[in-house]
């Protein structure tokens, strides 16, 4: 049997790890597991489309996250400021890691 597995991490934008992270199986939701990974880490957050759900934003800003990302296909644009959109380019880096 095999066991396809993601490993959730959180970077800065230099690629040094700045939180715990964890091993999970692949069928579980990438948006739970956030939430525990950020708990005490406070400021923005930038992450794929996948992670925008209302739920989840309400939470983060609870604790001080704001969460940044990019818009789906189908949802209206939205004005975002030149460094958060620098930013959140910068995504790219995590895949190397």
């Amino acid at each position: 049997m095999v066991f396809k597995c993601k490993l959730h991490i959180f970077i800065n934008h230099h690629g040094d790890i700045v939180s715990f992270f964890t091993l999970t199986l692949d069928n579980v939701n990438d948006r739970i597991v956030v939430e525990y990974l950020v708990c005490k880490l406070k400021g923005w957050l930038f992450a794929d489309h996948g992670f925008i759900s209302k739920k989840l934003v309400v939470s983060l800003t609870n604790q001080g996250l704001k969460l940044i990302t990019k818009i789906r296909s189908n949802m209206k644009e939205k004005v975002i400021h030149p460094i958060k959109f620098s930013l959140l380019n910068k995504r790219y880096i995590i895949e190397t890691i």
